[in-house]
């Protein structure tokens, strides 16, 4: 089974050259639920119903940044 398929490739290709948005979403949920291929499709992630943390609670960009590394390419990353 491939993500990628006939059905799929038709969707999509169909979509771009009408320019037909609900082809084009027909096409994204095919690829989202009609195909368990990638880790992504094999997980249900339960989003708190009020979304996110609050902004409050999210570390300052200036702390993220400087944990990055030049060689991440190196690390695995």
């Amino acid at each position: 089974e491939h993500l990628f398929n006939p059905k799929t490739i038709d969707l999509l290709q169909e979509s771009l050259i009408n320019g037909d948005y609900a082809k084009y979403k027909e096409y994204s949920k095919a690829i989202r639920n009609d195909y368990h291929v990638t880790l992504r499709s094999l997980m249900e992630l339960n989003y708190p119903v009020g979304g996110g943390i609050p902004i409050e609670e999210v570390e300052p960009e200036e702390s993220i940044v400087k944990r990055f590394k030049a060689g991440a390419m190196s690390y695995g990353a």
